[in-house]
């Protein structure tokens, strides 16, 4: 169906038949501002190109003649072009690290950049049911500027024992037309990894320090001596837990 809205600011037609090279050259001038404002629909369009035969003396119209072209402008997100994700980094997590640093997934890139998306965001749990994670909810959001991620676990060592966990963050993003004549969508999704280590196993996190043991003499033949050293201690950063268990 033919539909108003291509009006002549939109169209460049030289019809000065004067001998240069731009001679019936027709031109339509769309910008993206245009698909965004909805100024100019996606659609079939009727332009009328009239030409006139004019009296070179007196100038008065000896012949007129109009045809009517018929334009369609396509939608360019009907479906966009391309949907990009950037290759997200896993992350790792020591238990009870409460410095790790937070994590932005970058933008995924869409082709053309005003088409229209939505990016679904889902976070699996841990086995129990908890998680590490502290971010936005798990839903679908009409941006990406929010999704940062911060990490903290310090409930007990589940994650790595008797087997290791991970949680895994999926980003769905689906580019679509405005409009509703617009059928075809572009569809991509990719994921990264919370993955867990043991403090008990890094010094930086629990550090088993030596009491200092005294020298002990002992003369041959003098019957059984015995003797106790102090017990080793233990440092914990960035705070006590008792997830290590005794020395």
């Amino acid at each position: 169906m033919v539909q108003p809205g291509l009006t002549c600011d939109k169209l460049d037609f030289d019809g000065i038949l004067d001998g240069d090279d731009s001679d019936k050259e027709f031109n339509i001038d769309l910008t993206p501002e245009d698909y965004k404002t909805g100024n100019v629909l996606p659609g079939l369009y009727d332009v009328v190109i009239c030409g006139e035969v004019r009296d070179s003396t007196l100038g008065d119209i000896e012949k007129k003649d109009c045809k009517v072209v018929f334009v369609t402008i396509k939608d360019p997100c009907d479906p966009p072009t391309l949907v990009r994700l950037p290759n997200y980094e896993n992350q790792v997590l020591t238990i009870t690290d409460n410095a790790k640093t937070s994590y932005t997934m970058p933008e995924a890139t869409i082709e053309p950049d005003y088409c229209p998306y939505t990016a679904k965001l889902e976070i699996s749990k841990l086995n129990d049911g908890s998680t590490a994670i502290d971010s936005l909810p798990e839903g679908t959001y009409t941006d990406q500027t929010s999704f940062l991620f911060n990490f903290y676990y310090d409930k007990d060592l589940k994650p790595i024992r008797p087997v290791p966990q991970t949680q895994t963050v999926t980003l769905t993003v689906t580019a679509m037309s405005k409009y509703s004549t617009g059928t075809q969508k572009t569809v991509e999704s990719d994921s990264w990894e919370l993955s867990f280590k043991n403090p008990c196993k890094d010094p930086a996190f629990v550090e088993i320090v030596p009491s200092e043991l005294p020298d002990i003499d002992y003369q041959l033949y003098s019957g059984e001596k015995s003797t106790r050293h102090p017990a080793f201690s233990q440092v914990f950063n960035p705070a006590v837990h008792t997830l290590c268990g005794p020395l």
